[in-house]
Order: structure tokens, then C-alpha cells, then sequence
């Protein structure tokens, strides 16, 4: 049976100007480490700053963020147990800019699907004003396509209470398009889509400017696999299969009519 794949926490990071973004661990015979990546308010990659790792009784690792955001950090040359503590600094060295993240890793097993831990996967994100709680294409209902493609957008506060009048900036084929949730119900924004977009929040009606995370790349005509496989789109489909369906293009699979549900969160 799977060893259970020990599970990273981290301490309340809200006095700090990062956050942290995913953390989670994979099996890796051979080695032990950590690595992750560094986005910035608008998910661009944050390049020279730099996570430090250490333990009860050890004193420090230290990784620079390459240019693309990324940082690894090996640990040992074998897979190894141990107590981690993570947290990310600035070009200095000295200045914190997140808080602690503990995560554990273990010697053994480490083959695939064994559950084993021995590299740490830690990213750190830009606290910011909105943060995308949920993005997901819409579950195919029955055996027909839906006519539709749209983006299903939702704007809520720390309590889950829907806002309206926020402003959501919409990046797409058409360039940027500003719309403003309560249009289309309580705290709610209907967009039609033709093509591959990208949303976040910008402010509000009074003029008051927000910082956003940016949702992911969400097209209502070429589906991630990841995605048609959530929806239930190849149901009945090898993972080969669903992929040559999709790049068939139209008249395949939903090519044009996938639509997808957003939620934006305001952090306090």
C-alpha cells in the first residue's frame, strides 16, 4: 500500500509581501531537495531573489530564482528524512519576504506511485487585493455539446459574500475588455467567449485600483487535456485518444463550445 505523501504546512504569511502559492512533494530516488518557482501580483516570474532552507539543528540552503521565476535546491546526493523550513528573502539575504513553510521528506520508498517524499515542490506568489479561488471549465452535460461558450465569473469578499461593482479586466482575442460584476446577477459577470482568455480584477467603481492574480489561459475552442478531462469530454477515451480528438479541431470532441467558471476572492 502507498505511503502516505507527508503533507506541507505553513504559518500565517499575511504581514509578509508573498504568500505562499503550492506546496506538495513528488518521489525522487536519488536526491533530496526543494524547488518551486517565484510569481509577482500579475503571475509574471520573479528572477534574483531567493528561498532558504533549513532545519532544527543545520543551517542554511540557499537557491537564487532564475529568470524564468524557478529556484532548486539539492539537499543531499540520497534520498533522506527530515524536517524542513522554507522561506523566501530578498536580493539581500536578510529580508524576509514570506512566511515559513515546514515541509518533510523520508528516505524511502521513492519508486513511482510508492507516495514517497523526497523533493519539496514550495512556490511563492505576491500577496494581492483578489486571488482566483476557482477556475474550471464547465462539465459537458449529456452526450450533445452546449451551444454556449462563455466565462461564468463570480467576485466574493473574505466571507464569501458576493461583491458587486468590482471591475474585471478580460484579455483576449479582441485585446482587453473592461466589465463590471452585478451585471449579470449579484456579484456576477457573463462573458461571451471566441478564443483563449485571460481575466483579473482592476478596481472598482469608485475609481479605488485593486491588485489581482491573473487566471490562467482559458479557451473556449482548444480545451486543455487536463481540462477535457475534467469535464467529462472523453469519457470512454484513452488519454491518446482524447488528445487526437482535440487537435482534429472543429466539429470534434466541443471544439468552440467550452465554457468555464471563475471565481475571484477579495483578501480581506
Amino acid at each position: 500500500m502507498p505511503t502516505p505523501t507527508p503533507t506541507p504546512v505553513w504559518s500565517p504569511t499575511t504581514k509578509f509581501q508573498y504568500r505562499v502559492d503550492k506546496a506538495s512533494c513528488t518521489h525522487r530516488c536519488g536526491t533530496t531537495g526543494i524547488e518551486g518557482a517565484v510569481y509577482d501580483a500579475n503571475s509574471d516570474p520573479v528572477p534574483d531573489l531567493w528561498v532558504r532552507a533549513s532545519t532544527d539543528d543545520w543551517c542554511c540552503g540557499w537557491a537564487r530564482t532564475n529568470v524564468d521565476g524557478t529556484y532548486v535546491m539539492l539537499l543531499a546526493s540520497d534520498p533522506r528524512s527530515g524536517h524542513w523550513y522554507v522561506a523566501l528573502y530578498g536580493t539581500d539575504q536578510s529580508t524576509q519576504l514570506s512566511g515559513v513553510v515546514e515541509t518533510d521528506t523520508v528516505s524511502g520508498p521513492c519508486e513511482l506511485a510508492s507516495g514517497g517524499c523526497q523533493w519539496s515542490t514550495v512556490d511563492f506568489a505576491e500577496n494581492t487585493d483578489f486571488v482566483v479561488v476557482q477556475e474550471r471549465i464547465l462539465p459537458k452535460v449529456g452526450d450533445k455539446c452546449s451551444p454556449e461558450h462563455y466565462l461564468d465569473i463570480q467576485v466574493i469578499d473574505a466571507r464569501g459574500n458576493l461583491l458587486d461593482g468590482i471591475n474585471v479586466q478580460i484579455t483576449g482575442p479582441g485585446g482587453e475588455t473592461n466589465v463590471v460584476s452585478g451585471e449579470n446577477g449579484p456579484g456576477r459577470i457573463m462573458f461571451t467567449m471566441f478564443g483563449s482568455y485571460q481575466g483579473k480584477v482592476e478596481g472598482d467603481e469608485s475609481g479605488r485600483q485593486y491588485t489581482s492574480e491573473r487566471t490562467r489561459v482559458l479557451d473556449s475552442m482548444n480545451a486543455t487535456l487536463e481540462d477535457l478531462i475534467a469535464g467529462g469530454y472523453c469519457k470512454g477515451m484513452s488519454t491518446q485518444e482524447c488528445v487526437e480528438q482535440r487537435d482534429l479541431g472543429p466539429s470534434h470532441l466541443c471544439y468552440g463550445h467550452y465554457s468555464y467558471e471563475v471565481v475571484f476572492q477579495r483578501q480581506w
